[in-house]
């Protein structure tokens, strides 16, 4: 019995001791999962390591996400938006005052061409000014001669006169044109080997065109010589010589004025002033945008309506992306999307205008016009960009980019627990956007997971001595 009391009382004692020095075992946090129950990815910092680490931490936290693909596409300019500078007379480019990629303002000069036909049409305008200032200043003194009645055969003998003058001036005028033709011919000729010059080729062409309209001005003046000859032949009355005088008198000042009119209209059209005397006609731009194409060089010729230059309004291009044909049926009218100009370049918001009816049967896509929320950004035509296009919207539970790391393979992140304590846990991901990261499971909202300093956590997690 002494014996039994003894091994009781022990037992007793060593029960008590057990119970005496046996400290009571944390109960783990509702989130706590059997690894870190038993310690396993447990990181637990000192003061020093916790500030020298510069450990941030951040909720996760449920957010609407939507899931998206890229797609490639362009900016464009709308058609109207094209305007083309051409030569409005054929002559040779002697200046291009804006390079290509310039921005210009309407009506900015942008090139200079000195025209053969210019010059002509200059001469001849200075002509008809020249008759209608004669016709005008001498039709008092005809009027006057016309109701005085002069010598009946004096305006007989003056309509002879003009005749013959009329007569030997068309022949001349012939003889002329003859010549001019045979030397543009020739040079026509010569050019195919490369003798003569462009420019005597085409200074010859345009003695050409003088002579055939001297030869051609020849002939009218002729027959109306001829004319108020026979009508002076006819004519025996001092009052219906009188008259007549002053019909054609009215009708010769009309037609002088008519032509002169023509003539400065001519002019006008080209931009030239009439009392300019340079046979250089300068261009100017026909709305404010962006030079965009240069077809012609200085010194080349150009022909009447050859086009020169392309200018693109400002503002007037639109962005279009071509969507795969597998993922059409997940867009529509008014789907949004985030443009990027470069891989580097930050999103710019959009949403879809306009898709095309049916797809590309060469690249398999629909074409998608965009519309940028902001109203003032601007490009230009030919910028190529890549599109992040969303399909659909869903509240998901959402962490920071930086918060998960990859750990023995695994997608983890670490979860603040006590003070200075980090519990590394398992996740599965789901998509991504710029910087935050879907979790689809591992951790719950509300969980406080480190964001900066998660690569020393690591280290610390991997076999780095954390106290």
């Amino acid at each position: 019995m002494k014996i039994q009391s003894t091994v009781l009382s022990v037992l007793s004692l060593l029960i008590l001791a057990t119970g005496c020095s046996k400290t009571p075992e944390p109960t783990p946090t509702p989130q706590a999962t059997a690894s870190e129950a038993a310690g396993i990815g447990v990181i637990k910092l000192t003061p020093e390591q916790f500030q020298n680490g510069n450990i941030q931490t951040a909720d996760a936290k449920r957010q609407k996400i939507a899931q998206s693909f890229q797609a490639l596409g362009e900016f464009r300019s709308k058609n109207r938006a094209k305007s083309m500078v051409e030569a409005p007379v054929g002559g040779r480019v002697v200046a291009l005052l804006v390079d290509e990629g310039a921005s210009v303002q309407l009506g900015q000069p942008v090139a200079r061409i000195e025209s053969p036909e210019l010059s002509r049409l200059l001469a001849e305008h200075h002509h008809a000014q020249r008759k209608l200032e004669l016709l005008e200043s001498n039709a008092g003194q005809k009027i006057l001669l016309a109701e005085q009645g002069p010598d009946t055969q004096a305006p007989l003998n003056q309509a002879r006169t003009r005749l013959q003058k009329a007569r030997a001036q068309t022949q001349a005028e012939e003889a002329r044109l003859k010549e001019a033709s045979l030397r543009k011919e020739r040079l026509e000729k010569l050019i195919e080997v490369g003798i003569p010059s462009q420019e005597q080729v085409d200074m010859a062409r345009a003695d050409y065109l003088q002579a055939l309209a001297a030869l051609q001005a020849a002939q009218a003046e002729e027959k109306l010589a001829q004319d108020a000859f026979q009508k002076e032949s006819l004519l025996d009355k001092r009052d219906a010589r009188s008259a007549v005088m002053k019909r054609e008198l009215s009708a010769e000042l009309h037609l002088a004025r008519e032509e002169l009119r023509h003539q400065s209209e001519l002019l006008k059209v080209l931009g030239k002033d009439s009392e300019e005397e340079s046979p250089v006609i300068t261009l100017t731009a026909p709305a404010s945008g962006s030079v965009t194409s240069i077809s012609t060089n200085v010194g080349e010729f150009v022909d009447t309506g050859q086009p020169l230059l392309e200018v693109v309004q400002s503002g007037d291009v639109y962005p279009v992306i071509w969507i795969p044909g597998s993922r059409v049926p997940e867009v529509a009218v008014g789907s949004e999307v985030e443009i990027f100009f470069s891989t580097d370049s930050p999103g710019y918001p959009a949403k879809i205008t306009w898709l095309a009816p049916e797809l590309d049967p060469e690249t398999r896509t629909l074409a998608a016009r965009l519309e940028f929320a902001d109203k003032n950004l601007s490009a230009r035509a030919g910028i190529f960009i890549k599109a992040n296009v969303q399909t659909r919207k869903h509240s998901s539970l959402m962490v920071p980019l930086s918060a998960v790391t990859e750990v023995e393979g695994k997608q983890c992140v670490y979860i603040a627990g006590g003070e200075r304590t980090f519990h590394r846990r398992e996740v599965k991901t789901g998509v991504k956007s710029t910087d935050a990261i879907e979790i689809l499971q591992g951790i719950e909202a509300g969980e406080k997971c480190a964001t900066e300093g998660v690569f020393l956590l690591k280290s610390y997690d991997l076999g780095t001595e954390g106290e």
